[in-house]
Order: C-alpha cells, then sequence, then structure tokens
C-alpha cells in the first residue's frame, strides 16, 4: 500500500461498521445528509461520532472522514448509475419500502455491485446490505426534491442561499 498517499491511505482502513454508525448519526441530524465539511450539521454528525463511536481512540479528523463520506457516497451513485446502465428494467426506486420486492431486487444488485469491481466501488470492506439499506433512502430523500418538478426561481434562490451558509 505504499503507492497510496493523502486520503487514498486512509480510505481501506474504513469499514461497513463505521459507515453503519456514520449514516446513522447523519439520519438523526437535521439536513446532515450531503451536507458541507464547514457546515453546523456535520460538526454535529462529527462530534456524535466522536463521543459514541469512536469514543477517543482511532478518532479521525473532521475533513478526513467527511471526505470518506463523499467518497462512499460517489461510489454508491456510481453504482445506481450503472445498474440504470447494465439493467434497463432495474430502475432506482422513487420509495424505498423495505421488503418490497421490487425494492429488495434492486437492493441486492446495488450490494453486489463491489463484489464486481473494487477498484470502481472502493474497498469491499466498505459495503454490506446495512450500508445500502441506509444509503438508498438517503439518497432518495435527497435527491426527491431536486426531481419533484417543483423549482421555481424562488426555490433555487434559497437553495443557493442555505448552501452558501
Amino acid at each position: 500500500m505504499g503507492w497510496l498517499s493523502g486520503r487514498e491511505k486512509g480510505s481501506p482502513a474504513y469499514s461497513a461498521v463505521e459507515h453503519v454508525a456514520l449514516l446513522s448519526v447523519m439520519s438523526q441530524a437535521a439536513d446532515a445528509f450531503n451536507c458541507s465539511e464547514s457546515s453546523p450539521q456535520w460538526e454535529e454528525v462529527y462530534s456524535q461520532m466522536c463521543t459514541e463511536y469512536y469514543q477517543s481512540s482511532g478518532i479521525w479528523l473532521s475533513g478526513a472522514l467527511h471526505g470518506h463520506f463523499v467518497d462512499l457516497y460517489s461510489s454508491f451513485k456510481q453504482g445506481i448509475r450503472h445498474l440504470s446502465v447494465q439493467d434497463t428494467e432495474k430502475k432506482s426506486p422513487i420509495i424505498y419500502t423495505k421488503g418490497d420486492d421490487c425494492c429488495e431486487e434492486y437492493m441486492d444488485a446495488l450490494y453486489k455491485l463491489p463484489g464486481l469491481d473494487a477498484k470502481k466501488y472502493n474497498s469491499k470492506k466498505w459495503w454490506s446490505c446495512g450500508v445500502a439499506e441506509m444509503l438508498l433512502p438517503m439518497h432518495i430523500g435527497y435527491t426527491s426534491e431536486f426531481g419533484s418538478g417543483q423549482q421555481t426561481a424562488g426555490w433555487l434562490s434559497e437553495k443557493a442561499t442555505a448552501h452558501k451558509t
């Protein structure tokens, strides 16, 4: 692993258990999903991770953890894109309902992708059914507001202001 540097050097050290903890904390903090590293939402997430998960051992720097989440989510979105191109019948659900046959089939296909190409989807250690089951509803919730067709100039202006602050 001597060829890795910077953020890539620490990436293999993350695990699916750590991702489940991170996603759990993010799901409890309002507007924390896909927030910026300098936002109060991320500060809350990072603080909770330090006290509840890391408990003063093996603590990542805030920027490293945030950057890693960005990598995790990017890999996840790449999997969604791959499935939509590879199998035109497998489309990301608009609403995730645990136990629904279509959702479960999609989730199973999505979960299997990292095993097929670890270079494209990063370390297999990152992924578990739990990680995928937590990420998909968060992703759907985040992207649904952009695809609802209700974006007006005022809505875009509010979003721009919110992201600046």
